[in-house]
C-alpha cells in the first residue's frame, strides 16, 4: 500500500512517466502489475495499455486473486489486493486485445469472454 500510486491525475507520477515515454518513442506500452492504489490496507494490481500517443488506453484490474491454505501454508493475496470485476478489450494497431495478468490464466471461462467481445 505504501508504494501504491494513482494509475491517473498529477500524483500518478509513474504512470505519467511510462506516457512520457511511450509518446517520445511513439511506442504503446503493456504495464502489468501496476500497483493502483486501493484502499487503506489493499491495492489493486493493475495492468496498463498506454498508446504511442501517451494515452492510457486501457486500465484492467486482476480478477482472480490468488488465495491457497495448503499443510500450514497460507497466502491469501486477497488480503493485500482488491479483486478487478471487468472484462477489458483494447483496440490496439495490432489488433484488439484482451488484457488479464497473472493468475487470471487459469480461468479459461475468463478468456472465453473476453473473445466474446472481440478480443484475441
Amino acid at each position: 500500500v505504501r508504494l501504491a500510486e494513482p494509475i491517473m491525475g498529477p500524483d500518478a507520477h509513474l504512470v505519467n512517466r511510462f506516457c512520457r515515454l511511450a509518446k517520445d518513442h511513439k511506442i504503446w506500452l503493456s504495464l502489468g502489475g501496476m500497483k493502483e492504489v486501493g484502499d487503506s490496507v489493499r491495492v489493486h494490481n493493475t495492468h496498463l495499455i498506454v498508446s504511442a500517443a501517451g494515452e492510457v488506453a486501457a486500465v484492467y484490474r486482476k480478477a482472480h486473486l490468488f488465495n491457497v491454505d495448503v499443510e500450514g501454508k497460507r497466502y491469501f493475496e486477497s488480503e493485500s489486493t482488491i479483486a478487478g470485476n471487468e472484462y477489458v478489450v483494447c483496440d490496439t494497431p495490432v489488433g484488439r486485445l484482451g488484457i488479464t495478468t497473472c493468475y487470471d490464466l487459469r480461468f479459461p471461462e475468463h478468456y472465453s469472454e473476453l473473445v466474446r467481445r472481440g478480443g484475441a
